[in-house]
């Protein structure tokens, strides 16, 4: 057992476990990416269990150590798990939570007719409708009210590909 969580062996165990739970993760393979980022925890801190066990130090110094080694490990854990839950949230298909009316009316945008009696003025609805698919909640012409839901998404930024391969 003194072996198995020795530095050689928990080093070697820990590395392997983190590098295949990022490459699950790029698989979206979110379950299995925090089994192993939780193997490596486990196999680190009994490497640290292990360490304060067998060390020539005074008792009070080892327990520093385990205490504050440990601590880490466990905040280093609870990040990696938010890391890959941020990374599933990114990855699903979010439903699109703005959706246009179905009944807008055209948005006054030409010169008016020659009969104008006839036509109906713009209201503020009308008027200040955008396109940006922002629904406004109307209740009269002088109060404009954004609809519950309707505030800012996060984004996507960055710089996309726009590099083409041609052949040679």
């Amino acid at each position: 057992m003194e072996w198995l969580f020795s530095w050689e062996v928990s080093s070697v165990i820990v590395g392997a476990c983190i590098a295949v739970a990022f490459a699950v993760l790029a698989m979206d393979d979110f379950r299995l990416s925090k089994l192993f980022f939780l193997i490596a925890a486990a196999d680190a801190s009994g490497g640290v269990v292990m360490w304060g066990i067998t060390t020539q130090r005074p008792v009070w110094q080892s327990c520093i150590g385990v205490f504050l080694l440990m601590g880490s490990i466990g905040a280093v854990t609870v990040l990696a798990f938010r890391y890959v839950d941020k990374k599933r949230t990114l990855k699903q298909p979010t439903p699109t939570a703005i959706e246009s009316p179905k009944s807008v009316p055209p948005r006054v945008t030409s010169q008016p007719k020659s009969n104008a009696i006839t036509e109906k003025a713009p209201t503020l609805k009308t008027l200040f409708q955008t396109d940006l698919g922002i629904p406004l909640k109307v209740g009269s012409d002088s109060d404009l009210n954004p609809v519950a839901g309707s505030e800012v998404k996060p984004g996507v930024f960055g710089a996309k590909r726009r590099w083409r391969s041609y052949g040679a």
